[in-house]
């Protein structure tokens, strides 16, 4: 700022009506104030400097004026043209003075001083939080606690350093003005810890030097999660590691597909007190990126599911480097869980180990896994679904326990479960019964048909590639199955890594009824469309002699256009092919709908008509005759000078048929 700026036109008579209080004996006359709220007004475009030399002056006077100079600062904030240009700067300037003012207020003068706060707090002039210290300390918890029910009638607007409040004038309800620059800097950070680092925080940091000194403090980066952001490049995830993290003590890497071993190798290095690390369905990463974590020492938690270019090599540098795991998870760890009978000297601390496939890639004999058992002295728990053979429960040392687990098998030693079976795989090898059992192991109770009770996470525990017991049961078509699911509270929106939810993975009428019964939520356009194709389809199938509408035959045109080319949705295909052929062989009605006035529509018709799938689908169910007249009513509606549709001749026919043979 130039010196020029600083000396300000009024600066030194401001000085001498300041310095002229102190001639006078407290309190200060009503015309000293007021020549003082003078100066103030007619030098606003100086507010700034203003307020800077009388909190200046507050900060040394003595005692005996402090309410006097509090006196000053209301006239100004009440009764000049820009009032809240200045009640903008105070709330930043008076922290610095407020605890001197308090502290120093004498004995006589406190009670004015509280009943001039209350004033302010009522009329919103001075932030709240501000106003709150000076209460506590001049009247004790008390005053405070009365005073800080908000009255009615008052809205609260919070404002940054950089916004300044606009008082409308007319209005009976009160304003309560809070600026967050004023705020100590840990009740900010308290806020800010209910954010998620990335990629709130990383927002938050970017409004000013405030919110970025506090948002960037280091206890707010002790647990950071990139969880299915797929938008970040290798390259860019390995320079954010160049960059010391030693307070950090959680990353979880899942569903991140750009994570590869370069990213890998920059932890260890970076993160030395890193105690639980995921980096499930990080395709990329392979043998050598594994080996760099036995650099991880601190390592508490290893989540490695579905790492499917893992071997031997890397399994045995994590067992010999982090030898403070607890939890260790290779679930569809194709080259790993296969050798872990091979380990001889494991984590000394490890209790949880799960090994289970869904994949059927491998299979341990349990035989090698009562061995196994012996050398991991310290494992509570083994998660074995689907990769144990050898089972016989005629032997005395093994029991089922309630959630499907074997318990005490063949070891020397008691308290070591071994599960063979989660609700995951139950749904997937369509054993009622068992999911039934599993429910009421993990807490469920009988209500009729229903089983409540069943905790969220049991039940839309996650499995191959992030997916849901109930998106497997629908993808199966196990009615009976999903609607047990559905009754104990499954989340039927939940989707999986590749934004699947059950709705779409839905391949039966059936399927999509029971869904919809459920109050499941659409998305995407192609849940949006089978949803509606299906209320279509049953207001027609109710009533075969109702007559077709636009709005149903352009909803069936949307639908076909979007067909997928497996068999997913092949009844409810085949259904709306038929309807939609039952509404165009009405002639009438199929010149009507393309001969409408809405260019949507007839553009629609057209695109759909050109489609590959709807050509491959729905030509081979139309006459030639009805295919002619479509597109004569096409060209009589404005398309002769587009891109003509081939006649659906039986030479045409054949060459649309030959592309997809």
């Amino acid at each position: 700022m130039s010196s020029s700026s600083t000396q300000w036109p009024q600066k030194e008579v401001l000085r001498k009506e300041l310095e002229g209080i102190l001639k006078t004996k407290p309190p200060v006359s009503r015309t000293c104030v007021k020549s003082i709220t003078h100066i103030a007004d007619e030098n606003f475009e100086y507010f700034k400097f203003v307020v800077r030399d009388i909190v200046k002056f507050m900060s040394g006077v003595p005692p005996p004026y402090l309410l006097s100079t509090l006196y000053i600062v209301h006239d100004i904030i009440s009764s000049t043209k820009k009032k809240d240009w200045y009640r903008y700067r105070f709330n930043e300037k008076l922290p610095e003075v407020f605890p001197r003012v308090v502290d120093k207020c004498p004995t006589k003068d406190k009670e004015k001083m509280v009943k001039l706060l209350e004033n302010w707090k009522r009329e919103g002039a001075i932030s709240n939080t501000i106003l709150e210290l000076a209460l506590n300390k001049l009247m004790g918890s008390s005053v405070s606690s009365s005073s800080s029910s908000t009255p009615p009638n008052t809205a609260i607007v919070v404002h940054t350093q950089k916004q300044l409040p606009r008082a409308k004038e007319g209005s009976t309800s009160q304003t309560v003005h809070i600026y967050l620059d004023s705020l100590p800097s840990e009740i900010l950070q308290h806020i800010f810890s209910f954010f998620p680092p990335f990629p709130d925080l990383f927002i938050v940091a970017t409004v000013c030097k405030l919110f970025n000194s506090v948002a960037m403090d280091k206890s707010l980066w002790r647990n950071v999660s990139f969880t299915s952001i797929n938008n970040i490049s290798s390259k860019a995830l390995y320079l954010l590691f160049e960059h010391n993290y030693d307070h950090l003590r959680k990353l979880s890497l899942r569903y991140c597909k750009n994570v590869d071993d370069r990213v890998l190798e920059a932890i260890p290095w970076r993160c030395k007190n890193l105690e639980v690390l995921d980096i499930s369905s990080c395709y990329k990463i392979t043998n050598l990126g594994i080996c760099s974590l036995r650099y991880c020492e601190n390592l508490r938690k290893l989540y490695m599911n579905e790492i499917f270019k893992g071997g031997m090599e890397g399994l045995k540098a994590i067992t010999d480097g982090c030898r403070l795991l607890k939890k260790l998870e290779i679930r569809c760890c194709h080259g790993m869980f296969p050798f872990i009978t091979e380990i001889q000297d494991p984590p000394p601390n490890l209790e949880v180990l799960n090994v289970s496939c869904y994949c059927y890639s491998g299979r341990i004999h349990l035989s090698n896994i009562s061995e196994m058992l012996i050398r991991f002295n310290s494992l509570k728990k083994l998660l074995a679904v689907g990769v144990i053979f050898g089972i016989s429960l005629e032997g005395e040392n093994i029991s089922v326990g309630e959630s499907g687990e074997l318990v005490n098998v063949m070891v020397g030693r008691e308290g070591v479960k071994i599960h063979t079976v989660d609700l995951w795989w139950a749904v997937m090898i369509g054993n009622l019964q068992l999911v039934k059992d599993l429910l009421m192991g993990a807490g469920g109770k009988m209500e009729g048909d229903k089983i409540v009770g069943v905790p969220k996470k049991f039940i839309n525990a996650r499995g191959k590639r992030g997916a849901t017991p109930i998106q497997t049961s629908i993808s199966s078509g196990r009615a009976d199955i999903s609607k047990l699911l559905i009754s104990a509270g499954a989340d039927i929106n939940l989707r999986d890594m590749d934004y699947n939810s059950p709705l779409s993975m839905t391949k039966t009428a059936q399927m999509v009824k029971i869904l919809v019964e459920a109050g499941v939520t659409p998305v995407t356009k192609r849940e949006f469309a089978v949803i509606d194709v299906l209320a279509i389809l049953e207001k027609f199938g109710k009533n075969k002699f109702l007559p077709p509408t636009e709005e149903d035959a352009e909803c069936l045109l949307m639908f076909l256009q979007h067909i997928p080319t497996d068999k997913d949705l092949f009844e409810i295909k085949q259904d709306a092919i038929n309807l939609f052929i039952k509404f165009i062989e009405n002639r009438s009605f199929m010149r009507k709908f393309i001969q409408g006035d809405t260019p949507k529509r007839r553009t629609l018709v057209r695109s759909t008509l050109n489609h590959d799938q709807f050509f491959q689908v729905v030509m081979p169910f139309m006459s030639n005759s009805l295919t002619t007249e479509i597109l004569i009513s096409l060209g009589e509606n404005g398309f002769q000078d587009e891109e003509p549709i081939a006649l659906d001749t039986k030479n045409s026919r054949n060459k649309k048929k030959a592309k997809y043979t």
